[in-house]
């Protein structure tokens, strides 16, 4: 990817294919761009969004992608062809974070107006809607089985809710602990432990482990990954849970190993644009 005059913006976040075989990537440029890892090849670029990429998500039966943007929309693409096919509208401020159910029934949302939103895909309509961070909610992510939703913010905390009920279960906080992403494995250490990263402030990798026993809800730091230059902005597992990505605001996108926390590549070539995670 290095060089390439397709890539002239700051990566803000980044999605595997449920394969692993396709990487997604939404830039400062207002772009979604869908590469092929293997030959790192750029496949197609999506357009339609009127303020910078800040998240993606891809479903589970790779059906669906769903991007969130500063021009306070979510928008629903085909991931096979690239067509739009809804907007939502509902946030007050940029759109920060989103994630899919499995069959994308299903969508969670996070935005500079500090609310976290469940939204019933097949309706489009909102389930519910809840304050959820002193400041802007950076990222979500469903844990493995789909019991459970971590969310981040500009309050420096890591908070994991009940799905059903949007009951809080526990808040990590600290400044040292402040991260712009998080993601879950898809398949956790064990049937009852999550691992969770963190995509960090102090520019590092995170890597938690998080009991999913009741009453033993917590999260206990697992193994922190160096490399990058600048704050991490965003991870993504891959849907085998081989593969964890993270891009940084060094303007570059970072493999690594999932299984033994080894770095594997640097994958560079965006230029342009502010060196933050900000939009």
């Amino acid at each position: 990817m290095a060089g390439n005059p397709d890539l002239m913006a700051w990566v803000n976040t980044v999605a595997f294919s449920p394969g692993g075989q396709l990487l997604a990537t939404g830039s400062a440029d207002t772009k979604i761009r869908l590469w092929h890892l293997e030959t790192q090849k750029l496949l197609y670029t999506l357009s339609g969004h009127t303020g910078a990429v800040t998240t993606l998500s891809i479903s589970a039966d790779g059906k669906l992608l769903a991007s969130g943007s500063a021009d306070q929309t979510i928008k629903l693409w085909q991931l096979a062809s690239g067509n739009l096919l809804h907007t939502l509208t509902a946030h007050t401020g940029a759109v920060t974070t989103v994630a899919l159910s499995p069959q994308g029934q299903t969508l969670v949302s996070g935005s500079y107006d500090q609310t976290i939103k469940i939204w019933n895909l097949q309706t489009r309509t909102i389930i519910y809607s809840f304050l959820a961070h002193q400041g802007s909610v950076n990222t979500v992510a469903f844990s493995p089985y789909w019991e459970f939703l971590a969310s981040t913010g500009d309050d420096k905390t890591i908070k994991i809710w009940q799905l059903a009920t949007g009951k809080l279960l526990h808040t990590l906080s600290g400044s040292t602990h402040a991260a712009r992403s998080i993601a879950f494995h898809p398949l956790g250490l064990s049937h009852q432990t999550a691992l969770l990263a963190s995509g960090s402030v102090d520019q590092t990798v995170k890597l938690w482990s998080m009991p999913t026993r009741p009453g033993a809800i917590a999260l206990q730091l697992r193994h922190t990954l160096s490399g990058h230059t600048g704050e991490v902005c965003s991870v993504a597992f891959s849907a085998d849970g081989q593969l964890l990505a993270s891009s940084g605001a060094d303007k570059t996108i970072k493999l690594w190993s999932a299984l033994t926390y080894e770095f594997l590549q640097t994958l560079e070539g965006h230029e342009g644009g502010h060196p933050v995670c900000r939009v």
